[in-house]
């Protein structure tokens, strides 16, 4: 830190915590890192110290956090306006999310992703009239963050 007097550097261990304990559970978003910190009161030089040192150590990478969120939110599975939906929150740049789509999506088909999903939801729904049935599946796949055109497509060739 530029100001190394003992006060600071002990700010700066302390924020190094936090961050250390935030990223024990999951990987995190220099976003969401810079918010936890703001949160619990530290000021913006120590945050911007601490965002540095962990980027300059590797285990804090936008790049990277986009591309792993992507592959595991598309395992849920989950739609992609849903998953850039999700970085966006997470303030991931708008290049990087479609970096990470372009990345991540390279052996996805979302219209098999739809299928799959109606398939296994469809039995839930027995005893229930046609147009209830595709009014909820669609409800379903559209919150999840499903492209409408393929949803409609799907529902019409599996829910007859």
């Amino acid at each position: 830190m530029e100001q190394s007097s003992p006060e600071s550097q002990q700010l700066f261990k302390k924020a190094k915590e936090v961050v250390f304990r935030s990223l024990k559970y999951r990987p995190r978003s220099v976003f969401e890192l810079q918010k936890k910190l703001r949160e619990k009161g530290f000021p913006d030089p120590v945050i911007e110290e601490t965002i540095r040192y962990f980027k300059t150590s590797g285990l804090i990478d936008d790049r990277q956090f986009s591309i792993g969120w992507t592959r595991s939110r598309l395992g849920k599975p989950l739609g992609l306006r849903r998953i850039k939906q999700e970085l966006k929150h997470k303030g991931i740049d708008t290049e990087l999310i479609d970096h990470a789509v372009e990345t991540a999506t390279d052996l996805y088909n979302e219209a098999d992703a739809v299928r799959s999903i109606i398939l296994k939801r469809k039995n839930k729904y027995r005893g229930l009239d046609r147009q209830t049935v595709r009014r909820r599946l669609f409800g379903y796949l559209s919150r999840r963050g499903f492209q409408t055109q393929t949803i409609i497509k799907e529902l019409n060739q599996v829910v007859k």
